[in-house]
């Protein structure tokens, strides 16, 4: 079994969990730019040649995320992770500012209610192993240097591989999630039930190459989303009209953008879009 198999099983089985409420979660602590995907990893054999073995949160950003990684001796390391580098657009290595930020809330988060901690490990990835496998403390500067990722939480064997149990640790961990990504010690999944964020205004993003590259593997997950409700990108064309990819067809690539009025387009390649005046929403 690999890594790709374990995280396809746990998108579907986390449905009956808390942690499959994660991307309603994640709108309601800010992330309300886009539509994500009600999915918990992302799932791409194409990113495991620059990520290494490790699945992702779905629609992750430079954060505190939900992750997993298989090692060559066949344990799997899952639970919550800050990714440094080598992990494409979650790299926080080169954004020193979050990255302390972030080190900040955990240090201070592991000294305010160090009993949230209980029952995990930390560890830290270097040269594409795991290693300094102990009880979750302090983050030292010293820590980080040669290191690729820093995690929190617990590994199992595959012979063992239990998906109630590792799901249910993402359960308990949705507090961790949620208080070190807000930066608001007193939230957590059960003040966040009722509570309603309020919109963001539309952001429009003029494209780049490295947006048309990310585009084009966030639409690789989108090849079967036909309903623009269940999620897709959202874009504006330059005269004020709005719409989404709702689908890919993978064999010819072809994108098929459906607008606010009930209109259909085509496009053969994300460049097709952009000149006919789309950009990103």
């Amino acid at each position: 079994m690999d890594i790709i198999q374990i995280a396809e099983v746990l998108n579907e089985k986390a449905k009956g969990h808390r942690i499959g409420e994660i991307q309603t979660i994640r709108y309601k602590i800010g992330r309300q730019d886009k539509k994500a995907i009600q999915k918990l990893f992302y799932i791409s054999q194409s990113s495991l040649k620059y990520w290494g073995n490790w699945v992702l949160l779905f629609g992750g950003v430079k954060e505190f995320l939900f992750c997993l990684y298989l090692d060559n001796a066949d344990h799997l390391w899952y639970g919550l992770s800050l990714p440094l580098k080598d992990k494409g657009m979650f790299d926080l290595n080169n954004d020193t500012k979050r990255l302390k930020e972030y080190v900040e809330r955990i240090n201070l988060l592991l000294n305010d209610s160090p009993n949230i901690f209980s029952g995990y490990s930390m560890w830290y990835e270097m040269e594409k192993e795991i290693k300094s496998c102990d009880k979750v403390a302090k983050i030292l500067p010293e820590q980080l240097e040669n290191a690729e990722a820093v995690f929190i939480g617990n590994s199992i064997k595959i012979e063992k591989l239990d998906y109630d149990l590792i799901l249910g640790t993402f359960d308990k961990m949705l507090d961790i999630y949620i208080k070190v990504n807000t930066g608001n010690f007193e939230a957590n999944y059960e003040s966040l039930r009722n509570y309603e964020p309020p919109p963001k205004p539309r952001q429009i993003q003029e494209w780049s190459d490295n947006l048309i590259q990310e585009t084009e593997q966030v639409l690789e997950d989108l090849s079967f989303v036909g309903n623009p409700e269940r999620g897709g990108v959202c874009m504006k064309k330059n005269d004020g009209t709005f719409g989404v990819i709702s689908f890919m067809n993978v064999l010819n690539r072809k994108y098929i953008v459906d607008d606010e009025d009930g209109n259909t387009e085509s496009y053969l390649s994300i460049r097709d879009l952009i000149r006919a005046g789309w950009v990103l929403d």
